[in-house]
């Protein structure tokens, strides 16, 4: 990513039009009415102009969430990423350590790229009472059952044996996503695209990719029917996801340090 992407993404994130900002040459050339610049939605309301944000715009320990639709197709028609973050670090909520950006295309490549959201995902392991370390799971729609609309779901669990060695676990069960993939389909066509920021020391991540669509947020925030895809894989895969994700998913644990 070159200087002048950095620092465009970094500018037009926490000085956008939204809060009032305007910059020198580097960022005039931006159309704010152009389909590809994403609109900051800012649903917390927050205020770069006051404190502490006016004096430490990376005051922000967010992670960047995004709502994304395309013209073109992705290659799935249903992947979902999640992953708990026993600590945060860092590189992972700065923005200037994601390949992400304020440019639609940028974005959605990115974060509907398997092989990207692997790198991504691998990052913080959650420590298991067992000794290993759980990295993410990810759950595709791989077939039908013979002819029917009974859906072929299949997760995989990564994750780090004491001795360093990567271990993977793969479960397949059936059920009927169709009706509620075309509820998403949609409702989304509804939706504006957009970014934002989740809560400061964020709990967890999710990614989900559907044919036309990506959403990449942390869990408490997905709505509609985001939030029943994933509570769909969650319940489907109960006993199959480590006790130790949905543990921490759901206490307020992380610390910020």
């Amino acid at each position: 990513m070159n200087i002048k992407l950095i620092k465009l993404i970094i500018l037009l994130i926490f000085f956008s039009v939204n809060i009032g900002y305007s910059s020198t040459g580097e960022i005039e050339d931006i159309d704010e009415n152009d389909p590809n610049v994403l609109k900051f939605l800012n649903k917390r309301n927050i205020n770069f102009k006051k404190p502490p944000y006016d004096e430490n715009p990376w005051y922000n320990t967010g992670l960047l969430e995004y709502s994304l639709r395309s013209a073109k197709q992705t290659k799935y028609l249903f992947l979902m990423y999640f992953k708990t973050l026993e600590k945060v670090d860092y590189r992972i909520i700065d923005n200037r350590g994601q390949n992400f950006s304020i440019l639609k295309d940028i974005t959605f490549d990115s974060l509907s790229d398997a092989n990207f959201l692997d790198t991504l995902y691998s990052n913080v392991p959650l420590k298991l009472k067992n000794k290993k370390r759980f990295l993410f799971g990810k759950v595709s729609s791989v077939g039908y059952v013979k002819e029917s609309i009974i859906d072929v779901l299949k997760l995989e669990l990564y994750f780090i044996n004491p001795d360093n060695t990567l271990e993977t676990k793969v479960f397949f069960k059936t059920k009927n996503l169709t009706d509620l993939l075309y509820k998403h389909y949609h409702e989304h066509e509804k939706l504006k695209d957009g970014f934002d920021y989740s809560i400061n020391s964020p709990k967890d991540m999710v990614t989900i990719i559907t044919g036309n669509e990506v959403v990449h947020k942390v869990s408490e925030d997905l709505e509609g029917t985001d939030k029943e895809l994933y509570d769909f894989v969650m319940k489907l895969f109960k006993d199959e996801i480590p006790k130790e994700y949905f543990e921490y998913r759901d206490k307020g644990y992380i610390k910020y340090h």
